[in-house]
């Protein structure tokens, strides 16, 4: 380990703790709701060998997970593959006494941009349940704001009376008052569907969002 900080600035150092278990770890580097802790990473070597080598696992930090084979700027490649370099260059610096040149790149990934951005999706599905519930309340919210009003200020001017003694039917009223307040919220009403098509229920026709839409308005 001395060999593999040797390059670390002072302040590098410093972060550096040896353990004496390996079930100190967690209590260590202790992750939050997102998986992520204040450790770098941890190396547990678990067999130190002259002749067979050195076994070492790296443990790190289970809310690194974002990939992008393109960039090369995964969590993998930016934060184990650099540490495990750095261990096997010390290995084999100690073994043979040579140093050995870093690779020109450490490809690595369990999955591709796509797969990533899908797993995702259906992740946020998953809590459609409970997530779902304020889009659904905010879309509502206009109109159920604005028909409780009408039909007051309706009844309090007294038009609600002259209109029944007139003969028109209380369904004609309520029918008129929603589809007056609901059609202005329309247009945003399909932009939804759209944005859901696009981005949630891939798989779903947009015909199908969008009447599915506008009748639950």
């Amino acid at each position: 380990m001395a060999r593999v900080t040797k390059n670390l600035a002072p302040w590098q150092l410093e972060t550096v703790q040896q353990l004496e278990n390996p079930a100190d770890v967690p209590m260590s580097c202790q992750e939050n709701f997102s998986g992520f802790s204040e450790c770098w990473a941890a190396v547990i070597f678990s067999d130190i060998n002259g002749f067979t080598g050195v076994n070492y696992t790296i443990r790190a930090d289970a809310g690194l997970r974002y990939i992008n084979v393109f960039s090369h700027s995964s969590d993998v490649e930016q934060r184990v593959l650099p540490l495990q370099w750095a261990l096997d260059s010390a290995i084999i610096s100690l073994r043979t006494g040579d140093d050995v040149a870093p690779p020109q790149s450490l490809p690595f990934t369990k999955t591709t941009n796509a797969d990533q951005s899908k797993n995702i999706r259906l992740s946020y599905i998953s809590g459609i349940k409970s997530l779902f519930v304020l889009v659904f309340f905010v879309a509502f919210l206009g109109v159920s704001y604005h028909l409780p009003g009408s039909f007051m200020g309706e009844r309090a001017s007294l038009t609600t009376s002259h209109m029944q003694a007139m003969g028109v039917l209380d369904s004609a009223r309520i029918i008129s008052w929603h589809l007056s307040i609901c059609l202005p919220y329309l247009p945003a009403y399909i932009v939804m569907a759209i944005l859901w098509k696009s981005r949630i229920f891939t798989n779903t026709s947009t015909g199908t969002l969008i009447i599915t839409n506008v009748l639950t308005r």
